[in-house]
């Protein structure tokens, strides 16, 4: 991929002494943190082109598209390394979302592997969108986007990933129907040969939808009704009025000569996101690979062994931390509360697993102290973890403890849609009991805004009434 950065310029020719593929060397930016046995230039040069990824994505999103918590990137450097790590023979590279954070693990970082890495960043952003669609157009607009390309102050989009026309015109037609019934454990999405006709009739049908001139301006109804759960052929009939093989028709147009379209957009970088190199330690890259194993079913229990030695070698509160994941996992709540508790006396500063450990509490009915005590101390250790303010001032404001509420939910500077209403709710409420009726007005006209029902139209007219009489 001939992506090219403008603050990369300077960086790589400052460089030091490359390692050897068999150290690990750990990379951060403000929203990624890299481990690799790849060298530093390699590293840089990736962890760049997410870093403009991202800010496409999140420049083209309504909402916050990721955690707070730094996505983690594994990159090995062989087929070999990759291999005990890798989901099925054909994978190159995947996306893993758990209870403690998000990986995105790639085979290598040699050619081709910065389109890899922005494909599994795509099935992050359409995860944290909470968009349920299928896996042909999960994959096809993985393929569309994995190719951006940076050109002067914008991002192109569209452009064909390597052999993927090449596939479309020497393999046979996958049937659209057939395409569409494709799942994980399909002989499409895990034989090596059948999976070139499904990722490249996925890439053209998705291309077609996103860009294509006679489909792209009704694409995001396609993409609320499929989400929706509404199948793809019903999908298609009732956004565009077209039947399958109406759609199979459009799509063979789409693929002749010169009539893909390929976009342009705006963006823009904070140029503070430049890689940096940190310490890491063995035992770090260690837990780190045990938490990856623990992300697979299959290999969890290795996971576990792996955890349990490195817990009889050392205090470290991360293996505690990581032992208390994979148990949440496993759905073993009470061991993982008990890793949590254990990562907590043996010093541990991890905000986010302090917000897991709260909800775990909160949710088998364990001490309100106790919980709003660990979510003040996450907010104390990284301000701006809005998951952390959210719970506390929902539960606050729940405890009539309003002052604590406000304090907690008004930094809140973004917000999902479903966290909308209660977060508008519970700022009008609060603000109403300590007799600001001003602020809560304000509060209510934005509550009223995103009530869904009729039940939340009632709770907002009874704040309402309670409104008008405080300022009488």
């Amino acid at each position: 991929m001939a992506l090219r950065i403008a603050f990369r310029i300077g960086i790589l020719t400052a460089l030091a002494v490359l390692p050897s593929h068999a150290e690990w060397i750990k990379l951060t930016t403000s929203h990624f943190e890299m481990y690799t046995t790849n060298t530093r230039a390699k590293a840089v040069e990736a962890l760049a082109t997410l870093e403009q990824a991202r800010a496409f994505f999140d420049d083209n999103s309504p909402s916050q598209t990721t955690t707070d918590e730094p996505i983690r990137i594994i990159a090995f450097g062989s087929e070999k390394e990759f291999r005990p790590y890798s989901p099925n023979p054909g994978a190159i590279a995947y996306y893993r979302r758990t209870h403690g954070r998000d990986y995105i693990v790639m085979r290598d970082l040699g050619p081709g592997s910065y389109a890899v890495a922005i494909h599994e960043y795509t099935h992050l952003y359409l995860e944290h969108r909470n968009l349920h669609v299928p896996l042909w157009l999960n994959e096809g607009l993985a393929d569309v986007y994995s190719t951006l390309q940076l050109e002067g102050a914008q991002i192109v989009i569209g452009l064909a990933p390597p052999g993927r026309l090449l596939s479309l015109r020497t393999l046979p037609v996958l049937n659209l129907q057939t395409l569409f019934a494709v799942n994980q454990e399909s002989p499409y999405y895990r034989d090596s040969n059948l999976m070139r006709q499904f990722y490249s009739e996925s890439w053209a049908l998705a291309h077609m939808l996103l860009l294509g001139k006679s489909y792209r301006e009704d694409f995001r109804l396609f993409l609320k009704a499929v989400d929706q759960g509404e199948d793809s052929e019903e999908s298609f009939r009732e956004v565009y009025g077209k039947t399958i093989p109406g759609v199979a028709a459009d799509l063979r147009n789409y693929l002749s000569p010169g009539e893909m379209t390929v976009s342009s957009f705006e963006t823009q970088m904070d140029p503070r996101d430049v890689p940096e190199m940190t310490d890491s330690t063995a035992e770090e890259v260690d837990i780190v690979l045990a938490d990856l194993l623990s992300t697979h079913r299959q290999t969890a229990e290795e996971a576990e062994a792996r955890l349990n030695g490195l817990a009889a070698q050392s205090n470290n509160p991360d293996v505690q931390t990581s032992l208390g994941y994979l148990a949440w996992q496993q759905g073993k709540s009470a061991e993982a509360k008990a890793h949590f508790r254990a990562a907590l006396q043996q010093g541990s500063a991890d905000p986010l697993m302090m917000v897991q450990y709260a909800a775990l509490l909160n949710a088998s009915g364990g001490s309100m102290a106790e919980t709003m005590q660990l979510l003040e101390r996450a907010i104390e250790l990284k301000p701006d973890l809005y998951d952390a303010r959210f719970a506390l001032g929902m539960e606050a404001a729940t405890q009539g403890q309003c002052d604590i509420a406000l304090s907690a939910l008004a930094p809140i500077k973004t917000i999902s849609s479903e966290r909308a209403f209660p977060l508008y709710y519970a700022l009008t409420y609060c603000n109403l009991r300590i007799g600001h009726a001003a602020e809560a007005r304000h509060w209510m006209q934005l509550a009223k805004q995103y009530a869904e029902n009729s039940q939340q139209m009632t709770q907002m007219e009874y704040l309402l009434n309670q409104s008008n009489r405080a300022s009488k």
